[in-house]
């Protein structure tokens, strides 16, 4: 009598491991299921997919070009990753081109630029000691004067850095494998974000960790790395996060937002025999950067004075020459 008692518990066991198993199968299924519905089956030539996050209402994802907007005919942004960012661009230009791309496709909005950086940010091999929150965020290529032409190799992230190693990296892996180029460094990046001049009165550079939904104005929350991520409460612009820098005006006016690259706070330099001396400073490149600029303003001129006379942009005539970092933009759908 005991052996049919063992052969039913016997039985019994397979189906409570059978069922197990099915329901394991069966969440593990339902986990890269959500991941491939929660970003854009195809997507434009020239654009990748990248993964929604609810944090930022984007959820189901959305498309992204690859690389900064190149020049097409009849001013059509394209991303073949062929030539320079098209540059000497308003934020007002990169609404309107932006409309050419395709059908549906806009200038990347706020919560999208948001998506993309909150998802690189939490991809190991998106920081230089290969851990989450080891060392430093890549920053991209900082330069005063010029923007680079990006690579259609993705392994060659460093192109025309100079470098092949450190912080200039040029491209970032999204959580879904894809690689997107210079979201941090080359050309300052348009968004449609929008802020009032009057409504941004926080310090005017400063340091996203120092900062609190309670401190920021009319500025979102969104646009601290730390929002809905507080692991990332204390990433300063030396891991490579960024900082934000706003330009007070106590009248009345519209401010866009440029993101990831770097510009100039300084109207003109000195540079006596010695070298250059900066009057103000660089905004850090990176990908949660934001500098509240003219809407109208289509690059960053900063003017040198060799003759290190303090005289100025006024003043200094022929002795001055300018370095200009022209605006670009990227588009979504």
């Amino acid at each position: 009598m005991k052996l049919p008692i063992k052969k039913t518990v016997f039985i019994s066991s397979l189906f409570i491991l059978s069922l197990v198993g099915a329901i394991v199968l069966n969440r593990i299924s339902s986990v890269h299921a959500d991941t491939s519905s929660n970003q854009p089956a195809s997507c434009p030539s020239g654009f990748i997919p990248v993964p929604g996050n609810s944090a930022y209402g984007t959820q189901g994802g959305f498309c992204v070009m690859k690389y900064e907007a190149e020049q097409g005919s009849n001013n059509t942004p394209i991303s073949t990753g062929a030539t320079a960012p098209w540059g000497n661009v308003t934020q007002i230009q990169a609404m309107n081109y932006s409309k050419n791309s395709c059908s549906g496709c806009h200038l990347i909005a706020e919560n999208e630029w948001l998506t993309i950086a909150n998802n690189i940010m939490n991809v190991a091999s998106n920081w230089t000691g290969g851990a989450v929150g080891s060392g430093s965020l890549y920053t991209g290529y900082s330069s005063n004067s010029s923007v680079l032409t990006p690579s259609t190799n993705d392994t060659n992230g460093y192109s025309d850095t100079g470098a092949t190693s450190g912080t200039s990296r040029r491209t970032f892996t999204l959580s879904n494998g894809e690689v997107i180029w210079d979201l941090a460094g080359n050309a300052p990046e348009w968004t449609q974000g929008t802020i009032a001049t009057n409504r941004q009165n926080v310090t005017s550079s400063s340091e996203f960790s120092s900062l609190s939904p309670t401190n920021i104005d009319d500025f979102s929350p969104r646009i601290l790395p730390s929002y809905n991520n507080s692991a990332a409460s204390s990433y300063t612009s030396s891991n490579g996060i960024g900082s934000l820098y706003t330009s007070y005006s106590s009248t009345s006016s519209t401010s866009g937002f440029l993101r990831g690259g770097n510009v100039y706070s300084a109207s003109y330099m000195m540079c006596p025999y010695t070298g250059c001396v900066q009057i103000g400073w660089m905004i850090n490149s990176g990908i949660f950067t934001v500098v509240t600029y003219s809407p109208t303003a289509s690059n960053n001129n900063v003017i040198y004075n060799p003759s290190g006379d303090g005289s100025g942009q006024g003043n200094c005539g022929y002795h001055c020459f300018e370095r200009i970092v022209p605006f670009s933009f990227r588009v979504t759908k």
